[in-house]
């Protein structure tokens, strides 16, 4: 193995260790998922180079460059998919099942990405139950893949290679993200088209590497219309990055401003550059030639590549990302692969242990996950200790899938020659045939004991109607007005009620309106990941602020008799609001109401939070018993729910109106209520995921807080 081969495997081990102790101990390094980001400017510096090396000698043949690719990818991936499977068979209840032959199929067609962009929102799975969700990543490498050998093919004539049109497209990649990663944050997460300017950074390293002699020997220029148009691009940049620097937000992190300030310069650079383009030879050393080994700012350059990494994998915020704090990771990354080997960081990535570790580095990026959500959802020990021998479980799968099946497919053994393309193929269409039987067999529910398969074929009737999603009730990025019914015109000598506040608001509804028997007109303003608070919280939706001003602005009008406030107060708590924060909110908000005139105030507090979902818990409960009657209490509360109860009753207190205990209707020491009192061939239980209720959940609760709610027996 050569010494630029080394260091770039030194690379890969840092981006795959960082992206494995970030799912295995998120607290030790919060940005680590930016290794994801390392490992697209790798790929697109190798597969660049490939194949611009290959158009310079008159040899590119797309079926040899894609062989190659299956080759390299599809034994391991096959492999990891075909383990899953038959772990998911035994653990799975068949709703979970099915997710995961869709998945499954998705993955042959690395196009996982794309189903997880359809599937995600604020009712989807957690992220940490998908055994599957970082194939992702390969989804997007894949389609790069795709695309890059006939980018970079079209623009080149006679052995000729040109990058522009890969430029181009990374350019525009690149303001994709910029501008629009905020309003479409699931498709800037999953799709290539806010990452493939990463990919494309990895290519002009590779670029620069081939073609240093002639960039910097004014041998190989640009045309004038080139260069007008890098000039274009680096005032573009020198734009963007003012603008985001002059827009002040308190709630951006450090790395944020920092990206936004090497933003700057290097539009400044990509300006500069354009201007003097071969003409200087300070090209060479950019490019890290061994000859300019000796200069003096190569060397510091890396320590500064190296910082750009460290701090994006410690200090980056993934509600960001991505987005402008991307920026720093991927420029380290580019660095580093344009500096010579013999620099001082890239020697020290080209220590033995961490050449090995990027030697397997696809194969344990492909086995980390699905043990570690096998290891979660079987109810084992999460201490520190036993993550550390499933991330070690990870690490020796992950040389033995190498050593057995990787390598010996890419380039045979001394036992056997390479199998043939076909064979390997065959590998991935069996995974995928799997995971079609799956979805076709409706998730295998037979499996299970009858009295358990009731749980594994559980699954909720859509709560479109019973919280009149689309009138009164949107999701995160829905605009619409409320419908007229959603406020019922105002009856005389009726009061009127005003259930304000997120998905823990709409699903109170259906037992509001049964409990309240025409007594009462229920008005309902609902709007997922909105709180019902004067100000905003973090990790609410985009469209808060709109829902929050008309709210605001209606109550005057409205005149309620009684306002409820109702949210997910847990969820806004993890999602990294301090306990005061929220009681401060909330106790904005109620001092905003009362002075309105509104005569009643009911603060609805949190409810219990099930690990997987209510059904999923269950059913490996029952699993593991093989058998059994569903438990009518179940599960505990964790601490932090509490603390968070206790906090939100002091307000209530404080501000002298009503709080509304869910988990005191729920839950005791034996465990919390799972049941309602319906009878039929499925469980009637009271929750329909993790945290929010069924219909029967809600009238539930209602029927036992109507005294507090309704202010009456």
């Amino acid at each position: 193995m050569n010494p630029i081969q080394q260091h770039i495997e030194g690379l890969r081990a840092a981006a795959v260790l960082a992206v494995v102790v970030n799912h295995a101990w998120p607290s030790l390094l919060p940005g680590g998922f930016a290794g994801v980001d390392l490992f697209f400017v790798i790929s697109g510096y190798l597969i660049g180079k490939h194949l611009m090396e290959d158009i310079r000698a008159d040899r590119l043949s797309f079926w040899a460059f894609y062989a190659k690719r299956i080759r390299r990818l599809f034994p391991s991936l096959a492999t990891v998919l075909v383990a899953t499977w038959v772990i998911g068979y035994y653990l799975y209840s068949a709703s979970e099942f099915i997710s995961l032959g869709r998945h499954t199929i998705a993955s042959v067609f690395f196009s996982n990405n794309f189903l997880l962009w359809t599937e995600a929102g604020y009712f989807d799975a957690l992220a940490e139950t998908k055994p599957l969700l970082h194939l992702w990543s390969l989804g997007v490498e894949e389609q790069f893949y795709l695309i890059a050998p006939f980018v970079l093919w079209w623009g080149s004539r006679a052995r000729t290679v040109n990058i522009f049109w890969v430029v181009r497209l990374g350019f525009l990649s690149l303001l994709t993200l910029l501008f629009a990663s905020d309003i479409h944050a699931n498709s800037s997460f999953y799709l290539l088209h806010t990452r493939f300017w990463e990919l494309a950074a990895g290519v002009l390293i590779g670029y620069f590497e081939l073609h240093w002699s002639a960039l910097a020997n004014a041998t190989l220029k640009p045309s004038r219309t080139h260069v007008r148009e890098l000039c274009l691009y680096g005032l573009t940049l020198i734009f963007t990055a003012l603008l985001g620097l002059l827009a002040t937000d308190n709630a951006k992190s450090p790395v944020h401003y920092a990206a936004l300030v090497l933003l700057l310069f290097v539009g400044a650079g990509v300006f500069y550059l354009a201007r003097i383009y071969g003409t200087a030879t300070w090209l060479s050393q950019f490019v890290g030639d061994d000859r300019c080994r000796s200069c003096r700012w190569l060397n510091p350059s890396g320590l500064v590549a190296a910082v750009f990494i460290v701090w994006g994998f410690v200090a980056s915020n993934p509600r960001d990302w991505p987005g402008v704090e991307t920026f720093v990771p991927v420029a380290g990354a580019a660095i580093l692969l344009a500096l010579s080997a013999t620099t001082l960081v890239n020697r020290l990535l080209s220590f033995k242990p961490l050449v090995w570790m990027g030697g397997i580095s696809y194969p344990l990026y492909l086995w980390h996950w699905p043990l570690l959500v096998y290891w979660r959802a079987s109810g084992m020990p999460t201490d520190s200790w036993h993550i550390a021998l499933v991330v070690a479980c990870a690490i020796g799968l992950a040389w033995i899938t190498k050593v057995m099946i990787e390598d010996p497919v890419r380039f045979g053994s001394k036992v056997t020659k390479r199998p043939r393309l076909i064979a390997v193929l065959g590998g991935l269409v069996f995974a995928g045939s799997l995971g079609a039987t799956t979805v076709a067999l409706n998730g295998l529910s037979s499996r299970f004991p009858p009295e358990v398969r009731a749980l594994a074929e559980w699954s909720e009737t859509d709560p479109d109607k019973a919280w009149r999603v689309g009138r009164c009730y949107y999701y995160l990025h829905e605009v619409e007005a409320f419908a007229d019914d959603c406020t019922p015109a105002k009856r005389t000598g009726v009061p009127r009620i005003l259930l304000w506040g997120d998905s823990h608001a709409a699903h109170l509804y259906t037992g509001l309106i049964a409990e309240s028997n025409e007594r009462f007109d229920i008005v309902q303003w609902t709007s997922a990941g909105c709180p019902p608070t004067s100000s905003p919280l973090i990790g609410e939706g985009l469209n808060c602020a709109k829902r929050r001003a008309f709210a605001l602005a209606e109550l005057k009008r409205l005149s309620p008799d009684q306002v409820i406030l109702s949210g997910a107060w847990v969820r806004y708590s993890r999602s990294g609001n301090s306990l005061e924060s929220i009681s401060s909110r909330v106790s904005e908000t109620v001092v905003l109401l009362q002075d309105a005139g509104v005569k009643r105030i009911l603060l609805v507090g949190p409810g219990p939070v099930w690990k997987d979902s209510l059904s999923i818990d269950l059913f490996r409960h029952m699993a593991s018993r093989r058998g059994g009657e569903v438990p009518r209490r179940f599960g505990e509360v964790d601490s932090d729910i509490k603390h968070l109860e206790n906090s939100l009753k002091t307000v209530a207190r404080t501000r002298a109106i009503d709080y509304l205990s869910v988990l005191e209707i729920l839950c005791n020491d034996q465990g919390c209520i799972t049941l309602g009192d319906g009878i039929g061939p499925r469980p009637d239980l009271l929750f329909r995921d993790r945290d929010h209720f069924t219909e029967s959940g809600s009238r539930y609760v209602v029927e036992h807080g109507r005294q507090i709610i309704f202010g009456q027996k």
